[in-house]
């Protein structure tokens, strides 16, 4: 309370030199750039005075905490197709993803991939879930929650949906290779691998944060509320990118597509 007061007295003090400086410059000195900072100081201390009495003590903690927080959970994922958007676009470094399908997030990302390559030199690792993985079974249980025929179906339609997650990311290859021929030097990288693992959650990193989808064991994915975690250094940030490395060294290297066969990267790999 006793800074709060302090505070206050030095916005007034702010108030009263602006508005002695206005009037000095107006009625003796006849100086313009007094004048105008006299309005600034005079505006600049009102509006701190009316900030500090408006927002009490516990807002601003309230806030200064929400700024410092290394995660904060969003809406669910089903509003967020925005945000994926953005973040991907905004990319510089890297980009980190783990799905079951990814056919949404392709419908509107793919289009930027050369983009990331070539201008941004992103190195971009996407890890879909095997269309053959026995993992559907358990996972479309969850979703769905039936049984029988409908239970089935829906097991096919998920494996349908990564199976064309990964038809679309290997014509984006044919077609990247076609424009640019074989021996093009690639400043980033591009590589999807398929995994069998668990699906715990949906993983989409950008430089440095990540957006975390959980999988509950009732409800879709897509309604799932959304955490995003922005402080790159913290635990919980490294278990995240753990559960990515752990997952990428596992699945098979030779899936899909390696972009990175055009750029004297992966020749050095290959010599290596």
């Amino acid at each position: 309370m006793k800074d709060r007061k302090v505070r206050i007295l030095v916005f007034v003090i702010i108030i009263l030199s602006g508005g002695m400086l206005y009037l000095l410059s107006s009625y003796l000195w006849r100086v313009e750039a007094l004048k105008s900072i006299g309005l600034e100081l005079f505006a600049a201390g009102f509006t701190a005075i009316l900030l500090e009495i408006v927002l009490q003590e516990k807002v601003l903690d309230e806030i200064m905490s929400e700024l410092r927080a290394p995660a904060k959970i969003l809406s669910s994922g089903r509003k967020l197709g925005r945000l994926y958007l953005r973040s991907f676009k905004q990319a510089k470094e890297r980009i980190d993803i783990i799905a079951v399908s990814y056919t949404i997030g392709l419908d509107q990302h793919h289009k930027y991939f050369e983009h990331k390559l070539v201008h941004d030199k992103c190195q971009i690792r996407i890890l879909i879930m095997d269309p053959t993985s026995p993992m559907y079974e358990p996972r479309a249980r969850d979703e769905h929650g039936g049984a029988g025929d409908m239970l089935l179906a829906y097991i096919n339609q998920m494996r349908l949906e990564s199976d064309k997650t990964i038809k679309t990311v290997k014509a984006f290859y044919d077609e990247f290779t076609k424009r640019h021929g074989q021996h093009f030097r690639v400043p980033g990288s591009l590589r999807v691998r398929m995994y069998s693992g668990i699906p715990y959650f949906g993983y989409f990193r950008v430089d440095d944060h990540c957006i975390i989808t959980p999988y509950f064991a009732f409800g879709y994915g897509i309604e799932s509320p959304v955490l995003e975690i922005r402080d790159s250094s913290s635990a919980l940030f490294e278990f995240y990118a753990k559960h990515f490395e752990v997952l990428w060294e596992r699945a098979d290297m030779t899936s899909i597509i390696d972009i990175r066969e055009f750029s004297s990267l992966a020749q050095q790999a290959r010599c290596a």
